[in-house]
């Protein structure tokens, strides 16, 4: 161990430097209630509060909760301006986990309809939580699939933010495809999805992808660490759609320029 992990300065040091980016991303009230509000997280659940969410957000006491929270607010890992110059109306947040994909995208884009869509029991009951007071999501209990058909957990015992699901009649969530949601919410096209839905991506890609051609922006994270190959169906899917790539921390951005 070295000198500044014996006398606590580097600690000391990545305490700072965290307590001064938040505040210089969202003000000193608010860069303080969300620095404080995870650093002294006790509780199993415990609620942070600031003056753009419109209630109290809920993060379970836990890594999963925490380290996705920071990723979308701290590290701003969906930020869009230094990629593409997009102005949203429509959004689909595949996999949205207990909801701050779904809050940041109403942060920074507050006319923007958004559809969260969650499969998970207990992050479900979380995200209608943390966005009941947000007229523009709308929560479905379900799991994106390669069509509509009936899906289960398939590993209920793994971290929050790692849930993979599977063909099941047993106990069983509506497994929903992305056009569906087109359908239903009469939509003729979808400014952005978000993917983020632990190896189904493989399935999902695998299937019929019409709604790509309908789709403006695709930010996807893929999970061949869970099911290989995703990567190479991922993009044997992309073939013949001409797009733009960019790569920001563990996603994807795929701009598909037929749709612009």
């Amino acid at each position: 161990m070295g000198i500044y992990e014996k006398t606590g300065i580097r600690k000391i040091a990545i305490y700072n430097v965290e307590l001064i980016t938040w505040i210089r991303t969202y003000g000193l009230k608010d860069g303080w209630s969300l620095f404080s509000g995870l650093s002294k997280a006790k509780e199993p659940f415990f609620k942070i509060k600031t003056s753009f969410f419109k209630n109290d957000v809920w993060l379970r006491n836990n890594y999963s909760d925490q380290a996705i929270f920071r990723q979308v607010f701290y590290e701003k890992q969906y930020e869009l301006k230094h990629i593409v110059p997009i102005q949203p109306k429509k959004i689909i947040d595949a996999g949205a986990n207990v909801g701050f994909a779904s809050l940041y995208f109403s942060y920074i884009f507050p006319d923007t309809e958004i559809v969260a869509v969650e499969p998970e029991p207990n992050n479900f009951h979380l995200l209608e939580k943390n966005t009941t007071a947000y007229n523009n999501i709308i929560c479905k209990h379900a799991a994106i699939w390669y069509k509509e058909e009936k899906v289960n957990i398939s590993n209920p015992d793994s971290l929050a933010a790692s849930f993979m699901v599977e063909k099941t009649n047993e106990n069983a969530i509506q497994g929903i495809t992305i056009d569906s949601i087109l359908a239903e919410r009469n939509w003729d096209q979808v400014d952005i999805v978000k993917m983020d839905i632990e190896g189904a991506e493989k399935e999902v890609f695998s299937g019929n992808n019409s709604w790509l051609h309908k789709t403006k922006l695709l930010i996807i994270e893929l999970h061949d660490r869970y099911k290989p190959d995703c990567t190479k169906t991922f993009f044997k899917a992309l073939e013949n759609i001409d797009y733009e790539a960019y790569f920001q921390h563990e996603n994807i951005f795929i701009l598909f320029k037929e749709n612009q």
